[in-house]
This record gives C-alpha cells, sequence and structure tokens, in this order.
C-alpha cells in the first residue's frame, strides 16, 4: 500500500462519487492519507479498511438491520436527508457550549465542524457546514461561547450529528455532566461500538488529566494513574502545557478508541478553546 500513489485512491474514490456514495469516497480517500512512514501505519490502516467493509456489508443486508441502523448506514455511504423535514421534528433545547471550531478543504469545499455540548443534558452535537468557494455560511459560532439553541438530531443508534432548528439567546454556563476518569470514558465508547461498530470520533468532557511526556510521546493521566495518548500530530501541545502549567485540568477532547486529541480545556472556570 505504501507505493500507491494519489492517483490510485483518488480515481477510486470518484467512483464512489460517481456512484452517489460521497461518504464512501472520503473514507477511501482517507486509506490513502495514513501516513505510511511512521510505526504502526498498518493498524490505522487495516481500521480503516475494516469500517469500510462493515459499512458496506452493514448495505448489503441492511433489510435485516433496525431502522435506526439503517439510516446510520445510509448516511455513513453518503445519503442526503432534508434539513426542511428535521426541523419539522421536536428538538433538544439546552444551553449549548461551543468546544471547537474544524475546518478542512477538498478542493473547492471548505467543511467546517462545530462540535457542542449540552450543558444540562450532557449531550454532544456536531453541526456540519459546507461552504463554496467565495460563499458566506449560516452558521457563525465562535469556540468558547454558550448559545442556548434548540437541535435536532439527524436520525442514529447513537445520534450526534445535528442542525440548529432555532437560536434563542446566550447565557454562560458550567457543564453538569462529565466524565471523571478514563475508564467512563472507555465505557461509553464500548457501548456506541457494540451498536454502531463504524462508529467515529466523538467529543468529551473529561476532570482533572494532566498532560506528561511518556514514550518519546504526549499522554492524558487521569485520577486514576490511567494513561491515553494525544493523538500523533496535535499542533497545540505546547498552548495545552502553558494553560495548564503542569497541573490537572478539565479539558474537552475528540478522539475514539485509544487515541485524543484536546480541544479546550478550563482555566479558572474560563473555556479556553485549543
Amino acid at each position: 500500500m505504501p507505493e500507491k500513489g494519489f492517483a490510485f485512491w483518488e480515481q477510486m474514490a470518484k467512483r464512489m462519487v460517481d456512484a452517489q456514495a460521497p461518504g464512501l469516497a472520503g473514507m477511501v480517500r482517507g486509506l490513502g492519507q495514513v501516513g505510511f512512514f511512521r510505526d504502526g501505519w498498518q493498524s490505522d490502516f487495516i481500521d480503516q479498511l475494516l469500517n469500510i467493509y462493515l459499512l458496506v456489508n452493514a448495505y448489503k443486508n441492511r433489510e435485516t438491520l433496525p431502522d435506526l441502523l439503517q439510516q446510520d448506514v445510509r448516511t455513513w455511504i453518503g445519503f442526503t436527508q432534508s434539513q426542511e423535514e428535521l426541523k419539522q421534528q421536536t428538538g433538544v433545547t439546552d444551553t449549548w457550549l461551543v468546544l471547537s471550531k474544524q475546518s478542512s478543504e477538498d478542493d473547492n469545499l471548505t467543511v467546517e465542524r462545530y462540535w457542542l455540548h449540552g450543558v444540562e443534558t450532557g449531550q454532544y452535537a456536531l453541526i456540519l457546514q459546507f461552504l463554496f468557494r467565495g460563499n458566506g455560511g449560516e452558521i457563525s459560532l465562535t469556540p468558547g461561547m454558550y448559545v442556548q439553541a434548540e437541535l435536532v438530531y439527524y436520525p442514529s443508534v447513537s445520534p450526534l450529528r445535528a442542525i440548529i432548528k432555532r437560536q434563542i439567546s446566550t447565557n454562560p454556563a458550567s457543564p453538569k455532566k462529565v466524565y471523571a476518569h478514563w475508564r467512563e470514558v472507555v465505557e461509553n465508547e464500548t457501548r456506541i461500538n457494540v451498536q454502531l461498530p463504524f462508529n467515529f470520533q466523538r467529543p468529551y468532557i473529561i476532570k482533572r488529566v494532566t498532560p506528561v511526556k511518556y514514550q518519546n510521546g504526549w499522554w492524558l493521566l487521569d485520577e486514576n494513574n490511567d494513561l491515553v495518548q494525544i493523538k500523533e500530530g496535535f499542533q497545540n501541545i505546547w498552548k495545552l502545557l502553558a494553560i495548564s502549567g503542569g497541573k490537572p485540568v478539565d479539558a474537552a477532547i475528540v478522539g475514539k478508541e485509544n487515541q485524543f486529541e484536546p480541544i479546550g480545556v478550563w482555566d479558572n472556570e474560563t473555556y479556553k478553546s485549543l
């Protein structure tokens, strides 16, 4: 696989686009973006390959699956759902903390990902915005801001992606439901993967973790002395170290399985996006 060039993966991805499966196209491109020149690349590659395998076979056998899982399969393959239809449903009203905004570009398309946390319900949400070059967006959320709004989730076994049905006001608040240590995160990841085996990254808020250096890498240490590795290539490690000062901090993270990326921390009860 390391010998395959960009064109190999792109040609296969274009075939997926032609087949009206843009979600699968993105997953195929992900195979080509694995860092083949570092140790352990095989695990990441096989993990992504297995996700594709599970998704394709789930679609072939979709009639035997529960309704919500069928919706997940369709979503990951790339079937679209009308946002106007979603807005007809009753959503979840909460004060949402904007944990992070992440952007990526592909040709003329920019994808903005907003990670949100409901301070009362403890629910997490992912808001996606797609911008073509030269066009402005309808959503403008700043990391660290609080927004009271009603969100409607896309149908899923484990709902995460959502749309904003209506925005009410902005009132600062403190999250009430957070994870005490890594074992709770692992238990939740296990529960989700049992229901949704091709699950992808999710956000969490975890209490009192300390960034530490271990085996030539950076890890987050909780109060039970359990370690989880910070995702390779994390760009803001020095900012994280400067804010924490070597002491435990409450942190917002995004990731899956055994690697997570800090996206924000609390400093003197003030949330600071990384």
